[in-house]
């Protein structure tokens, strides 16, 4: 009755079972929802690497890695 109330389904909280565990159906999307997003910045982290790639990296010659450290912080910085 309380679930009832409360909007909920049994469904909703009834176990998904593998070998590794299980999940509740709620648990299994909130899961899939975070891996969705975690996936989109990956993505965004990736091109913003190729911009860095090829604005700063392939165009400069560095002497060493506190100069090329220097350099790319310049460039993101702006």
């Amino acid at each position: 009755m309380d679930l009832y109330h409360a909007g909920n389904s049994v469904k909703e909280f009834t176990p998904i079972s593998s070998d590794k565990g299980s999940l509740t159906p709620k648990k299994l999307a909130e899961l899939q929802k975070e891996n969705l997003r975690l996936k989109q910045e990956l993505e965004i982290l990736k091109k913003a690497m190729a911009i860095l790639k090829k604005g700063e990296v392939y165009h400069t010659p560095y002497t060493d890695y506190p100069a090329a450290k220097l350099a790319m912080f310049q460039f993101i910085e702006g």
